[in-house]
């Protein structure tokens, strides 16, 4: 079948379009389109004059997608735009009044599997919104721009999964120049993981990255186990801001951090990007290799977290100063880094930064060190048991008291009275405060307790 442009309508043609996920789709080729090879299409209702409004097809379960082959098109491979099965499929996903936001609308688990997908002009798979999705056996190769690219996954209690994939940056077909610039692109979400992922072939390019997102997220945490490298001489990893943290649960991740100098052999260990403030003696590393780049590999004891500052008041777009800091006395222990604000998918106005917990870090601002409101977001993955971030913040003009509360499902509590000492990292709660009138700076605990 020969796959070729209508000049009467403006898309172009794909060589499967698929409206509804409950479609069985198995043992198909698909080859040659301007377009995709495979378009899973799917709305949050259905459209037209016949539209049913009890029908949702993002929201429904896949019936079967597995065994196919898509080769050789325009644009990409496979893409899936919105798969998110649930109980409900018309019901809203998630309901954030309630402690378990998803289990008001249970989430169904799909499993999408045995797919090759080779020669594609963009990316093999493209994946845009999915929850609850086991990807298993996907083997991808000589795509231009990316073999694989997740954007968000954060539907459901449960991650997605991508499990024993093959990512080759450039087959033998192609000589030894790869056409894949990225092997694997992680989704900007929490709830991403890649199980027995082989790279192989890279000559340039990078093996992992972050997606880009105009809107980037707050919080961005993915898991990596039984990785392997196979004639990989290319960059290893391309981050997409200074939020995102990869955890490593079994060390094969970065297990080529080092190339002749290696670090303590780590079973596990954190990739975050790099910020001198976190370049912590013994726990967190720099790259030596290049290979790397803006990288720390810090051990499992230290539990980067993500912390975000948002709804500065007033804002200014201006830079803000961190440095990590002796708690009792201020003396610097790291250099600074100034970073600026940005926008994010919840919060306007704001900073999302990797913290190491049981540190303290003293944070300046550009223009507004004595702004009039300012709110912290913890991550969800801090532990009651993991001990605080203490951030501190200096100011210029005299300041009789602070006002801090609590927000618990967007309800402000009381106000929060001072502590008289120094704040214990690994037994203040949340919100508890030490106001230094003399030194003109507030510390801040942030943690689950």
């Amino acid at each position: 079948m020969g796959i070729t442009r209508s000049w009467y309508y403006s898309e172009l043609p794909n060589v499967y379009l698929i409206r509804h996920p409950s479609n069985v789709f198995r043992w198909n080729r698909a080859a040659g389109s301007e377009a995709y090879g495979v378009y899973y299409m799917l709305d949050d209702s259905t459209k037209g004059l016949d539209a049913v409004s009890e029908i949702c097809p993002s929201g429904n379960a896949i019936g079967e997608l597995s065994n196919n082959i898509v080769h050789s098109n325009k644009k990409t491979g496979l893409r899936i735009t919105t798969l998110v099965s649930r109980t409900n499929p018309c019901a809203p996903i998630k309901s954030d009044l309630l402690a378990d936001k998803y289990s008001q609308n249970p989430s169904i688990a799909n499993t999408i599997s045995n797919i090759t997908i080779y020669k594609s002009g963009d990316k093999g798979l493209l994946v845009q919104d999915v929850g609850a999705t086991t990807f298993v056996n996907i083997t991808v190769a000589d795509n231009s721009n990316c073999g694989i690219m997740f954007l968000n996954t954060d539907y459901s209690n449960s991650n997605v999964t991508l499990q024993n994939a093959i990512i080759v940056g450039s087959s033998s077909n192609n000589g030894d120049n790869s056409t894949s610039p990225t092997g694997l692109s992680v989704p900007f979400s929490v709830s991403f993981k890649a199980s027995g992922v082989t790279y192989y072939r890279f000559f340039s390019g990078t093996a992992t990255a972050v997606s880009s997102n105009t809107l980037s997220p707050d919080f961005i945490m993915s898991f990596f186990e039984k990785i392997r490298y196979s004639n990989v001489n290319c960059q290893f990893v391309n981050w997409n801001g200074i939020r995102d943290i990869f955890v490593d649960l079994d060390g094969t991740l970065t297990r080529p951090f080092f190339s002749n100098t290696p670090p303590p052999n780590f079973s596990s260990a954190y990739l975050i990007p790099r910020l001198e403030a976190n370049l912590i003696q013994d726990k967190c590393y720099p790259d030596s290799t290049n290979r790397w780049p803006n990288s720390l590999l810090c051990n499992s004891q230290t539990k980067p977290r993500t912390v975000v500052l948002y709804g500065l008041s007033p804002f200014y777009w201006n830079g803000l100063v961190l440095t990590r800091v002796n708690q009792y006395n201020s003396v610097p222990l790291s250099n600074s880094n100034y970073l600026y604000g940005e926008w994010s998918q919840s919060y306007t106005n704001s900073w999302a930064l990797s913290f190491i917990p049981n540190n303290t870090y003293e944070i300046r601002m550009e223009y507004t060190n004595n702004f009039l409101r300012l709110f912290i977001a913890s991550s969800r993955f801090m532990l009651e048991s993991d001990p605080a971030v203490i951030l501190r913040f200096v100011y210029t003009e005299s300041r009789e008291l602070y006002e801090i509360k609590r927000i618990i499902a967007g309800v402000a509590g009381s106000l929060l009275v001072a502590q008289t000492d120094f704040l214990n990292a690994t037994s203040c709660t949340a919100g508890d405060y030490y106001h230094n009138h003399s030194a003109t700076y507030v510390d801040i605990c942030v943690t689950a307790r």
